[in-house]
């Protein structure tokens, strides 16, 4: 539940000249009837930035911007089981899926040792060189506007965070 709190101050109490502000805690108000008002807002209801989305073990995560549908996914050491082109993608994430599109990844936490990607609505992960297919976790990051067969991103844990992605 919010609570708002009206605290009635003079004047030279704020260092305002804007007829309202809004910060993460007040909103000041100042008006010919009532004076200069300074509002306290706590648990105000914020709209989110980012829709997440993931696999039952968080192993397999998209984070999609709300305001331009851009996306982001994380392979979170998820584990690869089969090789070749037949991995499934779990059915709530197939909206996302990037068609010839790969990355460098890390395999069972060995640096510059995978390729993790998708083909034919499926996820493959291959050797670094892309010369055969393996088995393994891998952890990288595609994002939704890259469109090659490597990775410029570094590598950030999920937030899972609505606000602030």
């Amino acid at each position: 539940m919010s609570k708002i709190e009206i605290i009635d101050v003079e004047p030279q109490d704020i260092e305002a000249t804007q007829e309202t502000v809004l910060d993460a805690d007040y909103l000041l108000i100042d008006g010919v009837t009532n004076g200069t008002r300074k509002i306290k807002i706590e648990n105000l209801i914020k709209i989110p930035n980012y829709n997440w989305y993931y696999n039952e073990a968080k192993t397999l995560v998209v984070r999609e911007k709300i305001s331009d549908g851009s996306f982001r996914w994380y392979f979170n050491n998820f584990n690869v089981t089969q090789t070749g082109w037949v991995n499934s993608v779990p059915s709530n994430l197939t909206q996302f899926i990037l068609n010839n599109v790969c990355a460098y990844c890390l395999v069972d936490d060995v640096s510059s040792n995978g390729n993790v990607g998708f083909y034919n609505n499926c996820i493959s992960l291959r050797n670094y060189d892309r010369t055969g297919f393996k088995t393994g976790r891998a952890k990288t990051i595609i994002e939704s506007t890259y469109t090659g067969d490597r990775n410029p991103y570094t590598w950030e844990e999920p937030t899972f965070d609505p606000y602030t992605g």
